[in-house]
């Protein structure tokens, strides 16, 4: 179906009944409580290409804003949870979303290697 190809399954209780019915069908019913342990798998199977491809556009721009703020700690924590992703689904827990958004928000937002450089060039200035 086009449909569940591009939005997904949801992200609510159905659509996990559906992928334990799914599961139950191929005999495969001591794996139906995990959850794929992939980030980009889940996302894919609730909200679709569209979903997928905001996650994947959401970790480039803020590599590209580290990059461009020369933030190294927004840089390498974002790669960081990229890799992650792909051995555990963050955003299955509201732990994890809230850990990855609080993070990245305050690294995006945050002036530290523009205060660092200031306070370096000051204290260099004064010998």
């Amino acid at each position: 179906n086009i449909r569940d190809v591009l939005f997904g399954h949801g992200v609510s209780e159905s659509s996990t009944k559906i992928l334990q019915q799914n599961l139950t069908e191929r005999g495969l019913t001591k794996h139906v409580d995990f959850n794929a342990h992939n980030q980009y798998i889940t996302s894919l199977y609730k909200t679709g290409l569209i979903g997928l491809g905001l996650l994947i556009g959401l970790l480039i721009y803020c590599v590209k804003i580290g990059i461009a703020t020369e933030n190294k700690t927004l840089v390498y924590f974002t790669v960081l949870m990229s890799i992650a992703m792909l051995s555990e689904s963050l955003f299955e827990r509201a732990s994890g979303t809230t850990f990855f958004g609080l993070l990245i928000l305050l690294l995006i937002n945050s002036k530290l290697p523009d205060k660092l450089h200031n306070v370096k060039k000051s204290f260099q200035q004064s010998f």
